[in-house]
């Protein structure tokens, strides 16, 4: 039987979440047993996978986590692949599930896939049901642009709608700081800060000093610089100026007069 129908078969089944006696999938067991007897070559593999990927079934998370399975058992890199990938997120309107967009977008990344800043934003679902994952993404459509990742993660804390707290950053708190760089964490810091509500942005900073032995503090708001205001001129005054006759006249007028 060809192996794009060995592995069809199989993860119909895994997607529908059957299990063996020992809570294994059939398909984990079929890749454990293909891998060791080696007997699929890397182009079949690829292949087959490139073809599963454009089934309608890839919406599913499930179905799309085991896809994910397939090639992280089988092979580490696939061009079909990686092309069949690219055309179903970016080329297409297919509406994915936010985790099965998060699964198949990561499997483009893991393939060398060209992945940036605008393919990020396409993922949308993603962005505003799962955020977490969005960040996990975002630290690889920034790579050594510090600034850029700073910018998408305070826009994610500022948009309204989308409901994530800056908790979401504890776990991912080492790939933070490979991905700013350690010189440049305190400044990220102090800008997420900002980007919280004023109820949380002490205690951001909290954690982030117990974790770096840092000493951060909120930003204090420089007082805005008020010009004095101008005294009014009293009526009198006003009054004085206009009674008074001019201090100059012209030379021809005093001379019509003289004459």
């Amino acid at each position: 039987m060809p192996i794009y129908d060995e592995l069809l078969s199989r993860l119909h089944s895994y997607a529908a979440g059957e299990r063996t006696k020992s809570d294994f999938s059939e398909l984990e067991l079929f890749l454990a047993m293909e891998k060791q007897k080696n007997s699929f070559g890397p182009l079949e593999v690829d292949k087959a996978l490139a073809q599963l990927v454009e089934r309608d079934e890839v919406v599913d998370e499930d179905f799309a986590m085991g896809i994910s399975l397939i090639a992280e058992k089988l092979g580490k890199s696939f061009n079909r692949y990686r092309d069949a990938l690219e055309r179903i997120l970016f080329g297409t309107d297919t509406e994915f599930s936010p985790r099965s967009e998060f699964e198949l977008a990561s499997e483009f990344v893991r393939c060398g896939g060209d992945f940036g800043p605008h393919q990020l934003n396409l993922l949308t679902l993603l962005k505003s049901e799962i955020p977490e994952l969005w960040i996990d993404l975002a630290l690889d459509a920034y790579p050594d642009d510090h600034n850029g990742l700073t910018a998408a993660i305070t826009d994610l804390f500022n948009q309204p709608g989308i409901q994530i707290g800056w908790k979401a950053l504890k776990p991912r708190y080492l790939k933070l700081i490979a991905a700013v760089g350690n010189r440049q964490f305190n400044k990220f810091a102090l800008d997420v800060s900002a980007s919280l509500p004023k109820e949380e942005q002490e205690i951001f900073l909290d954690w982030v000093n117990s974790k770096r032995g840092s000493k951060l503090t909120l930003r204090e708001s420089l007082p805005k610089i008020s010009r004095p205001a101008r005294e009014a001129i009293a009526v009198e005054d006003i009054q004085f100026l206009t009674d008074r006759p001019c201090l100059a006249r012209p030379v021809v007028q005093q001379q019509l007069k003289a004459a």
